[in-house]
């Protein structure tokens, strides 16, 4: 088979879909904290299954219609950072592809090349050890074959090989995946789904199952995540604030200002110079061309400059959001479920509703606006009509989180959030169905940031992401949304009010682990201060307790916990009682989240 065509290119994308299927779970387990999210290999499937599915249902034997097909799909079907930058493969070789129907060896090998250049387009500075290394190794490889190949089969067997050579390399490359024995979950990945291109070469297919196994054994990979050392420095290094996600690795906010925005009819080469002048303005550089638009990310002690510069390359600036980053956070995630009763006590005049703990039916406080009640998701949307000039949309978990962000104007939430990313179609559709032309979208999670902002992308509406990375912190800002205000007013208002509140988080940890100073045994409470680990303990009250005295600056804060779903009422009572002795001339509102996987989460302001 000398050249690689439509029917190669259907079967390889089924079948690395059915490898990265099958390995999902191993994948998922490739992290080395002890509350993993444990999504990377679920996102990343996801998203290919998109891209199968939109390649399934497009008929015809032309592979550049095809690979277009799959990119497409890609696109709207990416969840999660690692699911967005999967897409960016995936539209990166339609694009190598261009309008040819099949291709020689070479020509495979510079689809492959553009496959790897396009995702690497989203950092500046990528960090190597990650799915970026590893697609890069692949397609050089590729290229050095080809050059002397006479069947594209050669090409890709061989590419593999440096493939998966490039992802043993990076248990070495990175500090955390190094201390911990494992590799990364994104590369692990994307070489399972390349091996699809591998299987389809040497006929096994059909019957890869029998051929086949992974590339690192599942037990291996949990064995490695169960003894892993989550992120301790080595002797002169600097702990990273987060864990690696799609190639983006960042040890320390040196820059303050999250700085992000459309770029409308830039100019020839545009891209390739913002990427080059704004690294002398600061950091994590993001710059993807799309349709004639470019999409720029970059963290910077400036952002007035950095607007200057793009716009000197463009006809005009569009969906600008400037984010002070000083307040962190990262979401961590369970998968167990909590185990015990559920009638809490809840005031939540900090939010303007809460529910009454002798009847258990929603109540309006005082101090709340006459005008603002409980609605249910038609209801808000109906609301909004009238009097709008831009919709809320929101992303999260719980049957009570979700009604309060319904009192609070949310037009339409998404369920979702941690182990449960939403897609960019999912967002989208939530887009579309909100009232209006303009709409502001709150992820509410770290790892749903970036496919929220490629759902506002593919948009026909205005669509303004607020960058929150957390629960409390969106139902925080949220508090400041005006329907009768523009999404662009109501962007500034919601960033300034997100920017005002420390948030908690108290779930448990799923293995044991050493992380700094803290020797963690599976099923110890872990408290989260702004995304980071504060303390851990075997006593659920005595946790939570110490990280409201880590929270509270002044005895005039205000407090608002929002209860997971099944933590005993008693629970509940010692830590409101506790937080009131924290804040004795401020608030503290209790309000019946529902949420999994986290017993409190927690916001200050």
């Amino acid at each position: 088979m000398r050249h690689f065509k439509a029917s190669h290119f259907r079967a390889a994308v089924a079948a690395g879909l059915k490898r990265l299927e099958a390995e999902k779970e191993a994948v998922n387990a490739l992290n080395v904290f002890p509350v993993p999210d444990g999504d990377t290999g679920t996102n990343m499937y996801l998203t290919a299954s998109r891209a199968a599915e939109e390649v399934s249902r497009t008929s015809g034997d032309q592979l550049h219609v095809l690979a277009q097909a799959a990119a497409r799909g890609a696109l709207i079907g990416a969840r999660g950072n690692s699911g967005v930058i999967l897409s960016q493969f995936f539209r990166g070789f339609a694009q190598g592809v261009g309008k040819l129907s099949e291709l020689s060896p070479l020509q495979l090998a510079r689809a492959l090349r553009q496959a790897s250049e396009t995702a690497y387009q989203a950092v500046l500075r990528p960090v190597e050890g990650t799915m970026l290394s590893v697609g890069r190794a692949i397609s050089q490889a590729a290229e050095r074959l080809a050059r002397e190949a006479n069947d594209w089969e050669t090409v890709v067997v061989g590419a593999m090989e440096s493939g998966q050579q490039a992802l043993r390399q990076t248990t070495q490359q990175l500090p955390q995946l190094r201390q911990a024995g494992v590799v990364d979950a994104g590369a692990q990945g994307l070489i399972l789904l390349f091996e699809g291109f591998v299987l389809v070469a040497r006929g096994q297919a059909e019957r890869m199952d029998e051929v086949t196994g992974p590339v690192m054994s599942e037990e291996a990979i949990l064995a490695a995540a169960r003894t892993a050392t989550a992120y301790p420095p080595e002797a002169g290094e600097s702990a990273p604030a987060q864990p690696p996600a799609a190639g983006i690795v960042e040890t320390e906010i040196v820059y303050g200002y999250c700085t992000e925005f459309l770029l409308l009819g830039p100019a020839p080469q545009a891209a390739h110079l913002l990427r080059t002048q704004l690294e002398h303005l600061g950091d994590s550089i993001l710059v993807v061309e799309s349709d004639g638009i470019l999409k720029i990310h970059v963290h910077t002690n400036h952002p007035g400059q950095a607007l200057e510069l793009a716009l000197s390359m463009g006809k005009e600036l569009h969906e600008v959001h400037i984010n002070n980053m000083r307040e962190q956070n990262r979401q961590a995630a369970a998968r167990n479920t909590f185990s015990s009763n559920n009638e809490i006590s809840n005031r939540a005049a900090h939010t303007s509703v809460g529910t009454n703990h002798k009847t258990g039916a929603w109540t309006m406080p005082e101090s709340a606006p006459a005008t603002q009640t409980v609605v249910s998701s038609a209801a808000a949307r109906a609301a909004a009509a009238e009097v709008s000039n831009s919709a809320a949309v929101a992303v999260a978990n719980g049957n009570g989180i979700h009604r309060i962000l319904h009192s609070l104007g949310v037009a339409e939430v998404v369920s979702g959030g941690q182990t449960m990313n939403p897609s960019a179609q999912d967002l989208l559709e939530a887009i579309e169905r909100a009232p209006g032309r303009e709409v502001v979208l709150l992820p509410n999670n770290s790892n749903v940031i970036m496919t929220a902002r490629q759902a506002a992308e593919l948009s026909s509406k205005a669509v303004f992401v607020v960058p929150t990375r957390s629960v409390p912190q969106g139902i925080g800002s949220l508090l400041a949304f005006r329907a009768d205000l523009s999404g662009a007013e109501n962007e500034k208002l919601l960033v300034q009010a997100a920017a005002r509140i420390r948030t908690g988080e108290v779930t448990y940890a799923v293995r044991d682990a050493e992380h700094g100073q803290h020797s963690i045994r599976e099923g110890d409470y872990l408290a989260l201060r702004d995304g980071e680990l504060l303390c851990n303990g075997l006593d659920l009250v005595e946790t939570t307790v110490k990280l409201l005295e880590q929270l509270v600056q002044s005895p005039e804060d205000c407090i608002t916990l929002y209860v997971g779903e099944s933590v005993d009422q008693g629970v509940v009572s010692r830590v409101e009682e506790a937080a009131r002795s924290l804040v004795p001339a401020g608030e503290v509102d209790v309000y019946e989240g529902g949420q999994p996987l986290y017993y409190f989460l927690i916001a200050v302001e």
